[in-house]
């Protein structure tokens, strides 16, 4: 397999140290704030240098995450802190917001951009834009396929990052907004409530038909699939887990990494990878394959469920604990394993402390927990494993040569691959006159490199005779080490371009100014025939985004200035036909853009609105897509981050919550084949709080489904109005 990079979380510098340890290529990690984990530890202005110059000493690249949204008011800081990290001399920066993305490559010289994956790039012609704006690498959305991989590796020179293991969206990336307007708390902020976890009911004109974890999603898991991602073309596997355990960092980076180097089976690896943390059964590839299998959605778990290891015998009561006997299959307990019950949907766990052996794959164990007969036992937390990663130390391996020659100053010389660093001892050395020192007890004293990141690999020495305290040798030897250590780093870091902040091209783009149209868009669809002034602009988003549907749509609103709504998701074949739908249009007709790769229309000539879902949320980014020629922006809808953003269009309607790209028709009604397909108008969602969000579906090649807030945004003067209602 080719030199493909292992890309691991690091939620705190445990998790760092812990990445390292077992064979990460790179880490990405977030300063305190401004980052989509801020409930992370993260890190600090004062440690970044650190822990850079700890990854750079074992050639383990360092991406620091500044993919939030940003508001005016908080620009400074973030610059402050991207201007701390960069001298810090970490590798690259993740991007979300379009604004910042052009900040950082306008007014920093030489800085290394990635578009995150809240950014939403997931097809060639928004990796081509991506590229345009100056990233070097695109982080995919989760929904990329094999065949957006290969075609945007075909069309632009981008790394590709691609996430590989871990909690996978339910929503498109970047463009969910329910714990946003439902409980002011951004996702786009690192904030996310996660309400994709709770439960809800399905039904259809009032009638219930499914309930439990419906939007709830199997972890990501593509152990066994790498060959294929590496050959789509794929530079970078991402694990997701920044606010996962260090054992959960360990077991996943050990398990890919023995994968990637044909030293471990992906059956056997898998298992490990449920063992820290799996809701039951992983998603091996539900985007991948372009939807072609269900396995996206849990309904019966949405936390850690483990492995299956047995069944409950018999739970009865001991003093004033309860005695659970149980019948396991290759399973032999040990003292703080994690354990789960699972009886009839419902669920309870017990870490094991005393246990003991009844017969062959048969033993008790003693908890304040309570269970039934029958129940199934799953192992939550492997202990003994999870101990054995946690005490892995990387140690470089090096080279001691010394020197001892009477009258001459004694030489200790290290060398890690090519680098070299010699030290003298501070007097010459002189004869013995009783107790030579011996080959034995200089290597002894050479040989001390516990607590270092050294261990020593082979070791000669030249040795005449001198006596030379032990007292020097250890000043030289730790002299050594720290000197080696630097010049490790400094080998590494001296392929790294300095990187330059010019205040006065901030400044500059401080005081930009915009120039849009200011007109006024009705977003209609085929469901309806809509009462729309008549000089309004009207916006086509029909249910099935064909030519067909927007011809017809277009016959009917003839006598408006029309604009055709793209899809928010236009994977490989959903491409084929909006390139089809905007090739059959005049320049006359324009476009509504939800995601970047919409940007890329204005290259060919169209008229280009920003609608909502490209989340501006400060006024450098309503100025960059000015500038890349977009008629008129609609500011986020994400009210308490857009308030400070002028000259924007506003939105009034019933937004979506979230977009689907996986079937929730499949998970209502059970089934797994589109041949199959059941779908009909009129599917609701309903929360424990009574909330009913309509779901509704845009056919394009795939099928796309939007949760429709029950509750409208009103802006008074609203200038982008949705009139689909919210059913």
């Amino acid at each position: 397999m080719k030199n493909i990079e292992l890309l691991a979380p690091a939620g705190n510098a445990e998790n760092l140290i812990i990445a390292i340890n077992n064979g990460a290529n790179a880490v990405y990690l977030g300063l305190k704030g401004f980052n989509a984990r801020s409930k992370a530890e993260n890190f600090t202005e004062e440690n970044i240098r650190t822990y850079v110059k700890l990854a750079h000493l074992y050639g383990v690249k360092v991406y620091v995450t500044v993919n939030t949204l940003i508001k005016d008011s908080e620009l400074n800081e973030i610059i402050h802190l991207v201007n701390v990290a960069a001298n810090a001399k970490v590798d690259a920066f993740l991007v979300q917001d379009l604004g910042l993305l052009k900040i950082l490559k306008q007014c920093f010289k030489n800085i290394n951009l990635h578009a995150s994956t809240q950014m939403g790039v997931h097809n060639k012609y928004g990796a081509i834009v991506a590229q345009n704006l100056g990233c070097s690498r695109v982080v995919l959305s989760r929904e990329s396929t094999k065949q957006d991989i290969i075609d945007i590796k075909q069309s632009t020179n981008l790394e590709v990052e691609y996430f590989v293991q871990g909690a996978l969206c339910v929503a498109f990336s970047g463009n969910c907004y329910y714990s946003s307007l439902c409980f002011s708390e951004s996702g786009n902020r690192g904030k996310c409530l996660q309400p994709c976890r709770l439960p809800y009911t399905a039904s259809i004109n009032n009638q219930n038909l499914a309930s439990g974890y419906l939007i709830s999603t199997n972890d990501l898991n593509y152990i066994s699939r790498l060959s294929e991602v590496e050959k789509a073309g794929v530079d970078s596997l991402k694990i997701e887990g920044r606010m996962r355990r260090g054992a959960y960092v360990a077991q996943a980076v050990d398990s890919y990494n023995k994968v990637l180097k044909q030293k471990g089976n992906a059956a056997c690896e898998t298992q490990k990878l449920e063992r820290v943390f799996s809701r039951g059964k992983f998603n091996t590839g539900y985007y991948f394959d372009n939807n072609i299998s269900k396995n996206i959605i849990n309904t019966n778990y949405q936390n850690h469920r483990g492995v299956k290891i047995g069944t409950v015998v018999k739970c009865e009561k001991f003093k004033d604990l309860n005695k659970i006997t149980i019948k396991a299959n290759n399973y032999t307990p040990s003292c703080g394993d994690g354990l789960k019950f699972v009886f009839n949907g419902v669920e309870c766990s017990m870490g094991v402390g005393n246990s003991n052996k009844i017969a062959n794959n048969i033993f008790e164990v003693f908890s304040k927990t309570k269970t039934q007969s029958g129940a199934e036992v799953f192992l939550t937390l492997d202990n003994l494993n999870e101990q054995k990663l946690l005490s892995k130390s990387l140690k470089l391996p090096i080279n001691a040569h010394f020197v001892s020659k009477t009258n001459k100053k004694a030489v200790l010389t290290l060398s890690y691959n090519n680098i070299c660093c010699s030290v003298e001892s501070p007097d010459v050395c002189a004869a013995a006159k009783n107790s030579p020192a011996t080959q034995q007890q200089i290597y002894d004293s050479v040989n001390r490199f516990n607590d270092t990141n050294f261990e020593l690999r082979n070791f000669d020495c030249e040795l005449e005779n001198v006596f030379i305290p032990k007292s020097v040798i250890n000043e030289m030897r730790r002299s050594a080490v720290m000197m080696l250590e630097e010049k490790i780093i400094t080998n590494f870091e001296s392929n790294c371009l300095n990187v330059i902040f010019n205040a006065d091209e901030y400044n500059k783009l401080l005081n930009s100014k915009t120039k849009f149209a200011h007109n006024t868009y009705y977003i209609v669809d085929d469901r309806q025939t809509y009462m729309v002034p008549s000089s309004a602009n009207v916006v086509l988003a029909p249910t099935v985004f064909n030519k067909q549907s927007i011809d017809k749509l277009m016959e009917q609103y003839k006598n408006h200035k029309l604009f055709v709504m793209l899809p928010l998701v236009a994977r490989s074949n959903d491409l084929a036909v909006v390139d089809m739908v905007v090739n059959s249009l005049n320049k006359n007709v324009g476009l509504v853009a939800n995601n970047i790769y919409g940007l890329y229309y204005l290259s060919l000539g169209y008229n280009v609105v920003a609608n909502y879902p490209l989340n501006v949320t400060n006024n450098i980014t309503a100025f960059a897509l000015n500038q890349l020629g977009v008629s008129d922006v609609v500011k986020s809808i994400e009210s308490d981050l857009s308030v400070q953003v002028n000259n924007c269009l506003t939105y009034s309607g019933y937004p979506s919550l979230m977009t689907f790209t996986h079937c929730p028709y499949k998970t209502t009604f059970n089934y797994d084949d589109c041949k199959n397909c059941k779908f009909k108008p009129g599917l609701d969602y309903t929360n424990e709080r009574g909330h009913k969000f309509n779901i509704r579906r845009t056919k394009v090649s795939n099928c796309y489904f939007d949760l429709i807030n029950d509750i409208k945004i009103e802006n008074n003067n609203a200038t982008m109005i949705d009139l689909r209602g919210n059913n």
